[in-house]
């Protein structure tokens, strides 16, 4: 019964996001080209998507070129 009475996420756990796993680019993409499973891999550090979304992104075409090694977001695909 004591406490602030919200749940409110922490300084310590918005410098752990960095230790989660998220979605990386292991192989080029061209402007236009889909994305496939074969060229997403789920890695630390989670700069990037969180792999939960790898089952969506699949068939989403590149908005630009990306390069190998690349944190994957939203802006990045259509």
């Amino acid at each position: 019964m004591l406490g602030a009475g919200a749940i409110r996420r922490t300084d310590a756990w918005r410098k752990s996001l960095v230790y989660r796993r998220s979605l990386y680019v292991t192989h080029g993409i061209a402007a236009g080209e889909p994305c496939t499973v074969g060229n997403l891999l789920a890695i630390r550090p989670g700069l990037g998507l969180a792999p939960k979304h790898a089952e969506t992104l699949p068939g989403r075409r590149a908005r630009q070129a990306i390069k190998r090694g690349t944190p994957l977001d939203w802006s990045l695909v259509e």
